[in-house]
């Protein structure tokens, strides 16, 4: 008798699961529908390779790297700082960034 109450047991325990794995999956579904209508798609940028222009006498690499550097991190910022800006100030602002690009890159 004990072990038949064990494989009826081990029956009801296996129906149970069976039961909360449909639930579950139905319930997971749903929520991916509603998650897939609220999600906000994000726009990856691309980053595109910039040519530099180097001053003249620069030929080893490692002062090649640390200029080019220098260079990503104050275009960086320049664009960091126009976004905070309004009016006229970030004209200006725009007008040095575009100066400096055209300083810099080859292609600006």
């Amino acid at each position: 008798m004990a072990t038949t109450t064990k494989s009826r047991k081990a029956k009801q325990t296996k129906k149970t699961n069976k039961g909360s794995k449909a639930k579950k999956t139905l319930s997971k579904k749903n929520l991916d529908s509603k998650n897939v209508k609220d999600t906000v798609t994000k726009v990856v940028e691309t980053k595109r390779e910039m040519k530099y222009i180097y001053p003249e006498g620069m030929d080893d690499q490692v002062e090649k790297k640390k200029w080019r550097q220098k260079v990503r991190n104050k275009i960086y910022k320049f664009e960091r700082d126009i976004q905070k800006l309004e009016g006229k100030e970030a004209k200006a602002k725009e007008k040095k960034y575009a100066t400096y690009r055209k300083e810099v890159l080859q292609v600006p």
